[in-house]
């Protein structure tokens, strides 16, 4: 079964995705996690040193770090390059490494109308 990737609308106008969408392994979602709550962490780590503002920006920081890092991994599928024309205003716009969910949901840098990118089966 062999599918193809569109970017439609919420009124279903759909154009073909001009990309290479990957599926990401366990282990690549597992780094990239770490990655980011890490990342957020050490900034935790330095607003340590930020008198006053510490008490609420270390908490956010690590709560937010764990958040970010949960959703990382429902990530299902990558795009390192791609491009495609807005359904809506038919200009082009490019995608550089997107981690995505099915049906991820972002807009166009033109209109700016909500875009989806969705699986077709062929």
């Amino acid at each position: 079964m062999m599918s193809a990737w569109i970017v439609r609308t919420n009124a279903f106008k759909a154009t073909p995705l001009e990309a290479t969408v990957v599926q990401c392994l366990r282990g690549e979602l597992v780094s990239k996690a770490i990655k980011t709550l890490f990342s957020f962490w050490g900034i935790a780590v330095l607003c340590v040193f930020i008198p006053v503002l510490h008490f609420f920006l270390v908490p956010l920081f690590l709560i937010i770090g764990i958040f970010f890092s949960i959703r990382t991994l429902k990530y299902k599928f990558t795009i390192r390059v791609g491009s495609f024309l807005c359904p809506e205003c038919s200009k082009h716009n490019s995608i550089k490494n997107l981690w995505f969910a099915a049906e991820a949901r972002f807009r166009c840098a033109h209109c700016a109308a909500q875009i989806v990118i969705d699986q077709k089966v062929l």
